[in-house]
């Protein structure tokens, strides 16, 4: 709170008038009362000291100046030099007065007034603004003179320099040392109170409340109550105590006259209704706040701004912001009114005017210095310039805002928050390592964040994509056990559902969604759950279980179409696979009849195509695999209905026509069935004989698509083979083993050892089946025919003793094979004797 200076205005012939009669009453005083006056020069001093008071200071300076001239060896020509310095203060003389003040000061004539000189000195320089030199002053005169009626004022203003210069701790301090030196003075009504405004900038508002509270409990009369209910009333605003607060603002209205405060006093009203969703209320008192005073009225037009966002009606508010901006571009919260008007723009989907704000809002808050609030604001800015640029695909920018919002924030629930849409956006890009990355780093870095159980969450989620699906399974059960009480529990029992089924553990996945379908039957997710469930079970070979649930599902969501009919399709499988086929095929067909448009349709259609090719019914085949060719052109299966007509008409020897299928694959784009058509089409050309075109398809398959090189060799070891090419043949199958894993290897050794056998090379396929035999174990099928052969290799050369040895081996498994192995024993046996 500034001086208070008194500033009326006296006419100018007025003012001579005064004059007038004040020099004839000096006048008379002198000729009139001469035993009173006459020769006094302390009366002389009286009447400038008087005039002064009065506030005549050019009166009283040209009495001061005849007083110094008339008695320059007086006692009183000290103070007359003080008086002087006073009025040339008054008069805006600054640097005379000082100059006067000095002199004073060095002159041992003035020890007796010298608080009254330190105490005007430190007024010049307190004028002057320069408040450090004023504090030297004012310091001095209260350690030499504490007793000086000067102190106390002295005190105070050395406490409200402070103040002006924003030292509001030092202020604080020094205002309670007023107190404390000065307890009987006047001034502590005031020290009070600007106590109270030093906690109340110093962001203390509890504080402030408490010293405000008392203050206008004690001091009911004074000049500054609607003030201190003011301040009163903003410290319970920023306490979030919304309703005390717009109550006290209430009473200001009520009982103050200045227009300002009452302009003030709208603006928290409205702000205050704001914050506690009342927008109509809101609305009501911003609209009171008049343009005589700019802070408030700006104030109001942002209050009323953010009510309108508030309320989605994003066009009126940025008709508000456009309002502020224009009539005051300096308001000191103009970036808040950008910000404002950003967000709404990215409420209105216009993202990339959004983001030119956000950037001039950065580019401009650099320039700014000395505003802490602007931190708070500034996180804020970067983390709505990073989903603005989510929003139009720049996730390269969206990242590098995100990482900026957790480098520089100074609260770790916004540096968390930052860090999981960093690690977020890296697993919505399919950049699940680094995804991962983040995610553990804040577990590491942030343990006790609020934000723990839903990082668990996502972390476990994205090793679920990336098929870790025992660490997922792990994470899942971790959160499980660590957040029970997670609003995440729901999502998260079905996604570890999800984890299981796709790790293919179906007991499990259907043990585990089961109890998420019981456990939380209200989940969007349920659905999806239930479908799992019975995908479970039929791919446990539990049809009839798997189809229960299937007609479950179309019973209870009719409304998700596109679930429901794929349950349909499911159950109709289900009845197919357990050999219901004739129930299948109807209920296949009645899909068909009631969703002809629908996305399952085609897979309805080729269901039946290849139904009725495995039953050799290949005219009926043609007829479905054709139509989704022609009315499904857009679909997946028309490459696997191309696909399967070549193969049909391969069947019948009709080369053309399964050449024309395959070669329609090879040539579309996109198909993944390219490499499997390149390859039929060799097969192709092999039953036709043509060696030279086979062989070019099946390297052509092998130099474009090396995952199907176990296949392109095998293919040419078998025409190599059939030509009986043994070393080039064998060779191939050899390159072949080297691509097969552990379960195919079986089938491509004993390849090997059949061309050995039939290139005559018996002790080489011998050794080859028995190592096949021996190496393979789990390869039942394999290892079998690899012991009969060698059996029957042994016989041919007449060793009945080590063929007897093989059989024996044979006819105690569990095989078929065995009774075979036993007659081929009981025949040895008998070509022995």
């Amino acid at each position: 709170m500034q001086k208070i200076k008194s500033k009326i205005k006296i006419p100018k012939r007025q003012f001579r008038l005064i004059i007038f009669i004040f020099l004839a009453a000096v006048f008379c005083a002198f000729f009139f009362n001469p035993p009173l006056f006459a020769g006094q020069e302390d009366d002389d001093l009286y009447v400038a000291e008087k005039a002064l008071k009065d506030g005549f200071c050019e009166i009283s300076l040209g009495l001061l100046e005849r007083f110094i001239n008339d008695y320059p060896e007086s006692k009183l020509r000290p103070k007359a030099e003080l008086l002087t310095g006073q009025c040339l203060f008054n008069s805006g003389k600054y640097f005379k007065a000082l100059s006067t003040f000095e002199k004073l000061m060095n002159s041992s004539d003035a020890a007796s007034i010298m608080d009254a000189v330190l105490y005007w000195t430190a007024e010049v320089h307190f004028k002057g603004g320069d408040f450090s030199q004023a504090r030297l002053y004012y310091q001095r005169l209260v350690d030499e003179f504490s007793a000086s009626s000067y102190a106390p004022f002295a005190q105070y203003y050395l406490s409200w320099s402070f103040f002006e210069e924003t030292k509001f701790e030092e202020a604080k301090k020094a205002f309670l040392e007023l107190k404390q030196k000065f307890p009987l003075s006047h001034l502590v009504e005031d020290a009070d109170f600007k106590i109270a405004l030093c906690y109340y900038h110093l962001k203390d508002y509890k504080q402030a409340e408490e010293i405000l509270g008392a203050y206008i409990k004690n001091y009911p009369e004074s000049a500054e109550l609607n003030e201190a209910l003011f301040y009163l009333a903003e410290s319970m605003y920023y306490l979030n105590d919304f309703i005390r607060a717009k109550d006290t603002y209430a009473k200001i209205i009520a009982k103050s006259q200045s227009r300002k405060l009452n302009n003030l006093a709208y603006a928290g009203l409205g702000w205050s209704f704001f914050k506690l969703k009342d927008f109509d209320e809101a609305l009501k008192f911003f609209a009171k706040v008049d343009e005589s005073n700019t802070k408030a009225y700006a104030g109001a037009l942002l209050g009323e701004a953010s009510v309108l966002k508030e309320m989605k009606d994003f066009e009126s508010a940025l008709d508000v912001y456009d309002e502020l901006l224009g009539k005051f571009p300096t308001y000191d919260s103009v970036l808040f009114a950008y910000f404002g008007k950003a967000e709404s723009l990215y409420s209105l989907s216009r993202y990339e005017k959004a983001i030119s704000i956000y950037v001039y809002i950065l580019d401009e808050s650099s320039k700014i210095e000395g505003m802490p609030e602007l931190t708070g604001l500034l996180d804020k800015v970067h983390y709505n310039l990073a989903w603005s640029y989510l929003k139009t695909g720049n996730f390269t920018s969206a990242i590098s805002q995100f990482q900026k919002v957790a480098k520089s924030s100074s609260d770790d629930i916004v540096k968390v928050s930052a860090l999981c849409q960093v690690a977020d956006t890296y697993q919505d890009l399919g950049n699940y390592q680094q995804a991962t990355e983040v995610y553990d780093s804040i577990l590491k870095g942030y343990p006790d964040n609020i934000y723990l159980d839903y990082v668990q969450y996502r972390l476990s989620l994205c090793l679920l994509k990336m098929q870790k699906f025992e660490s997922s399974i792990i994470g899942f059960k971790s959160l499980r056990v660590n957040f029970p009480e997670t609003k995440l529990k729901p999502d998260a029992e079905y996604y570890l559902g999800l984890a299981y089924f796709k790790g293919r553990d179906f007991i499990k996945a259907k043990e585990q969604l089961d109890r998420f379908i019981s456990l939380f039957p209200d989940s969007s997710l349920r659905p999806q759950g239930l479908y799992l469930s019975a995908v479970s079970s039929f791919n446990m070979g539990r049809y009839k279980e798997a189809s229960l649930v299937f007609a479950r599902i179309i019973k209870e969501y009719p409304q998700e179409s596109e679930l429901a009919m794929r349950s349909e399709f499911e159950m109709a499988n289900s009845f197919y696979q357990a050999k219901e086929t004739e129930r299948a095929i109807k209920k296949f067909k009645e899909i068909l009849s009631r969703h002809p448009n629908s996305a399952i349709a085609a897979d309805v259609i080729y269901f039946l195509g290849e139904h009725y090719f495995s039953v050799k019914d290949e005219d009926v085949a043609i007829r479905y695999f054709k139509r989704i060719i022609q009315d499904y052109p857009a679909s997946d299966l028309v490459f696997d209905s191309y696909y399967s007509l070549g193969w049909i008409y391969l069947s019948r020897n009709k080369y053309q026509e399964a050449l024309e299928q395959f070669n329609n694959i090879i040539k579309a784009d996109g198909s993944q069935l390219k490499p499997q058509a390149i390859l039929a089409r060799g097969d192709s050309y092999l039953k036709m004989n043509s060696i030279k075109e086979a062989l070019e398809a099946y390297n052509q398959a092998l130099a474009d698509y090396p995952e199907f090189s176990k296949n392109a060799y095998i293919r040419i070891a078998d025409v190599y083979k059939a030509l009986q090419d043994c070393d080039k043949a064998i060779e191939h199958y050899r390159l072949a083993l080297a691509e097969s894993s552990s379960g195919e290897a079986a089938e491509v050794q004993f390849k090997i050892a059949e061309t050995l056998q039939e290139c005559g090379r018996l002790e080489e396929a011998k050794e080859m089946y028995l190592k096949n035999a021996y190496l393979y174990p789990a390869s039942r099928h394999w290892g079998l025919r690899s012991y009969l052969r060698v059996a029957r290799i042994l016989e041919d050369s007449e060793d009945w003793k080590g063929a007897g040895n093989i059989y024996s081996k044979i006819s105690v498994m569990d095989v078929e094979e065995a009774k075979f192995a036993r007659e081929r024993l009981e025949a040895i046996s008998k070509r022995i004797k």
